[in-house]
């Protein structure tokens, strides 16, 4: 039984160190550069990027404000756009394969100046097989890969806005 529980427990420092000498940290706070932020979003624009959005900042320590006003930054999501597309057909003519797409247009600016930064833009794609015969599994899929496109979308921004906020620190 000793000897049993020694080896799980060499094993498992062993692990740790392998772990500890390739470099793997896990992902901290992320430092933005500024510490508010206002968030406006068009009457376009679903309300899932922008909940993405605010716990990714309130994670990375950053208050989400109310006014323009109150901010370090503003951020514009000006809009999104989802669509589908067939990728492929089977050879009866059926749909064999889509492709899904997000796009979300977004700009930004530092609350002292009055110009907003040129508009940029996120894509994403996916592509997945079709079946008739399991279609509310793949409708579920398709909603899944959008919510996961959304979320990347949301940690891209973030990307960008870090280093915006590197380069604001920096001057």
């Amino acid at each position: 039984m000793k000897r049993a529980n020694l080896a799980r427990n060499f094993l498992l420092i062993f692990g740790l160190l392998t772990l500890a000498a390739c470099g793997f940290q896990l992902r901290g706070m992320t430092d933005l550069g500024f510490k508010t932020i206002y968030i406006q979003q068009a009457r376009t624009t679903d309300t899932a990027l922008i909940k993405e959005l605010r716990r990714s900042l309130r994670s990375s320590g950053v208050t989400v404000v109310q006014t323009p006003e109150e901010a370090d930054i503003q951020l514009e999501i000006m809009d999104e756009k989802k669509e589908k597309n067939i990728l492929s057909l089977s050879g009866t003519g059926t749909v064999s394969e889509f492709e899904v797409f997000f796009r979300a247009n977004w700009r930004w600016r530092d609350s002292s100046d009055k110009l907003w930064s040129p508009p940029q833009s996120i894509e994403q794609r996916r592509d997945y097989a079709y079946s008739d015969a399991q279609a509310l599994a793949k409708e579920t899929e398709e909603q899944r890969l959008y919510d996961d496109m959304r979320r990347e979308a949301a940690r891209e921004i973030m990307r960008r806005l870090g280093a915006l906020g590197s380069g604001k620190a920096a001057k």
